[in-house]
């Protein structure tokens, strides 16, 4: 019975040790280093600072593009029409025109030795059709368009061509700004600078006060990220002087607007006094009108008799 016994129990614990040692070799134990939350540990894992971009964190791929637009900026051209003159409380509208730079003109031919020179064929000098390509050929290729300039963007709008170089790039945005001045965009912030092409931005611009003020056009070239948002790369201001005109009547009410409050109620006395004294003395005259009497501040009608005597 002992024997039993002693082989029953030695069975026993053999299985309540197999069950207890199961749960260690499972996968549900958490690795030491690692939180519950391991999507946010893996994302900031993914993300790491950017030179290009100022030292902005952002993901490897993203980086990599923002280098090469950084690499690929470039100086440009661009025309805005500027209102040397403006007045005040009257809108003008300003246009800013950005393009790729022309082509520099090619060299000159370099001189040649007349002796190292080839001939022409004689065919091509004496005019030998043999010589010329020929009529069933393919046509040469159309010259190209007329490639769009800044100038011609802005040309019809008021105020003065001023052309200047910006940086520019594939992505770009504008603002323009100033003190004493009421400005409205009429189109996007950002906008894509398209190859052979130029990309305006317009502002409704409305002077608030009167004497010299500056306006300030600030074009930035930007990269646009995976997640489509704009992220400054190189910006280039642009400051112009404008003199704002104040019409007289605008300043003689800017004049009584500024009187204190003494002046305000002085200025309106008068003003009530010249009313009644005008209607006093037109009241005067139509009365004495009427009487057919000349009042005593009116000189008499020769016609009368008391003119004659």
């Amino acid at each position: 019975m002992k024997v039993v016994r002693y082989a029953l129990a030695g069975l026993l614990a053999l299985m309540l040790a197999n069950c207890n040692g199961s749960p260690g070799a499972t996968s549900n134990t958490a690795m030491p280093g690692i939180t519950a939350d391991a999507s946010t540990t893996v994302a900031e894992r993914d993300l790491h600072p950017c030179k290009a971009l100022g030292n902005r964190r952002t993901t490897v791929e993203d980086c990599s593009l923002a280098e090469e637009t950084d690499k690929s900026v470039a100086s440009g051209v661009a025309a805005f029409n500027w209102p040397q003159q403006m007045r005040r409380g009257k809108p003008v509208l300003l246009r800013l025109a950005v393009g790729e730079a022309p082509p520099p003109p090619p060299p000159p031919p370099e001189p040649t030795d007349a002796a190292a020179v080839a001939p022409a064929p004689a065919g091509a000098a004496s005019g030998d059709p043999a010589a010329a390509p020929p009529e069933g050929g393919p046509p040469p290729p159309p010259p190209p368009p007329p490639r769009a300039s800044v100038e011609e963007a802005v040309e019809d709008m008021d105020g003065e061509t001023v052309k200047y170089a910006p940086l520019i790039g594939r992505y770009m945005s504008a603002r323009l700004s100033g003190d004493s001045f009421d400005v409205v965009s009429q189109g996007p912030e950002h906008q894509e600078v398209l190859r052979d092409s130029v990309t305006h931005w317009d502002w409704l611009v409305t002077p608030r006060a009167g004497g010299t003020h500056t306006l300030t056009i600030t074009t930035q070239v930007e990269f646009k990220d995976s997640d489509g948002q704009y992220i400054p790369l190189r910006y280039a201001p642009e400051t112009r002087k404008v003199e704002v005109e104040v019409p007289w009547w605008a300043f003689l009410m800017d004049l009584l607007l500024a009187m204190p409050a003494w002046g305000k109620a002085l200025a309106g006395a008068l003003g009530a006094l010249t009313v009644v004294a005008t209607a006093w003395w037109g009241l005067r005259r139509a009365v004495a009108g009427k009487s057919g009497k000349a009042g005593s501040g009116d000189p008499p009608d020769p016609k009368t008799p008391a003119a004659l005597t």
